[in-house]
């Protein structure tokens, strides 16, 4: 009885077809993974420190602390953030950086980002008197940072992620 003949280019082809398809199936379905906990990732104002507040030069400078947290599986490198600073819905600044931020799989980092604006153009909305405003209405006075922040995985850039944060400034006296 005669064996039939297997031509070996074809099983070679089609097993590494077979291979590389599911490769890409497989790299696919984990960047699709990792896609979804990207934008589970959290950003929140930690903390802020008053480093000038002048209000006879007109000249006020904030760190503001901003706590990212990682949720994907993957390590990520923070290259950039733009942000539209408010307090009490009036624009006080526009900040922006480039930068590289390592941020480790599950993990988190605090950034600081420097706010600087004119205190009097910001308090216009808030009234004359602003030790009244601080002393009696400090839980309804907001300071909102929205933007965007750009990262990327192994050099590779990923779309830029809108984020939204806004406390109260007793929220963030507090650390409530």
């Amino acid at each position: 009885m005669a064996g039939k003949k297997v031509n070996i280019d074809k099983v070679l082809f089609w097993s590494l077809l077979a291979t590389i398809t599911g490769a890409i199936a497989y790299v696919g379905i984990g960047l699709y993974r990792q896609k979804q906990l990207l934008s589970q990732n959290t950003y929140k104002i930690k903390n802020v420190s008053v480093v000038t507040f002048d209000t006879t030069a007109d000249n006020a400078v904030l760190l503001v602390y901003v706590q990212i947290n990682n949720q994907t599986d993957v390590a990520l490198d923070l290259n950039a953030y733009d942000f539209d600073v408010t307090i009490d819905n009036n624009e006080v600044a526009k900040v922006s950086s480039r930068m590289q931020q390592h941020i480790y799989a599950k993990s988190s980092t605090t950034i600081a980002i420097r706010v600087q604006f004119k205190p009097n153009e910001a308090m216009k909305g808030l009234g004359n008197d602003i030790v009244a405003v601080l002393d009696k209405t400090l839980s309804g006075v907001n300071l909102e940072l929205k933007g965007t922040v750009s990262v990327s995985h192994v050099g590779i850039p990923l779309p830029d992620y809108p984020v939204d944060m806004t406390y109260t400034l007793k929220e963030l006296i507090s650390g409530s």
